[in-house]
């Protein structure tokens, strides 16, 4: 009897320490967005609007930078659609500083490696009215 109360004691704690490591990430991980919407609404604070309504629009006239690799940044993007949490840091910061030739070449590689269009890819995870307006922000940005 001794030992099966020892044994519910040490699950005890376990699950303890899981929960307190949980809310320690998500508070980690609170900080990180509400420092990525900062750096955002300081760029909107400049007066960069949502000019193109989607990637490829604004992408459509500008021939694509292909000395630029791209695969690692397409790759960085298809993996920021997590199971429960998605990366959004890692796609604003893919398109952050980027040209739109660099830009218009990472949308040619993401359809030609992954057979999607990266606009809906990015529409069926991202929040329509704050995460995917941001991406575009950030596109129109680019040089």
């Amino acid at each position: 009897m001794k030992a099966l109360a020892q044994n519910w004691l040490v699950i005890l704690l376990f699950v303890v320490i899981l929960f307190i490591g949980a809310v320690i990430y998500g508070k980690i991980n609170k900080a990180k967005k509400e420092e990525q919407i900062r750096r955002i609404n300081e760029i909107l604070d400049k007066g960069i609007g949502v000019d193109g309504i989607d990637i490829k629009s604004i992408t459509l006239n500008t021939k694509a930078d292909t000395s630029y690799n791209a695969l690692s940044d397409v790759n960085i993007l298809y993996k920021s659609n997590g199971f429960l949490i998605d990366d959004e840091e890692a796609i604003y910061n893919v398109f952050t500083g980027k040209t739109k030739a660099q830009i218009a070449q990472i949308y040619q590689t993401f359809l030609s490696t992954y057979k999607q269009d990266l606009d809906e890819f990015l529409k069926s995870f991202l929040n329509l009215k704050t995460e995917y307006p941001n991406v575009i922000r950030l596109v129109n940005q680019a040089a």
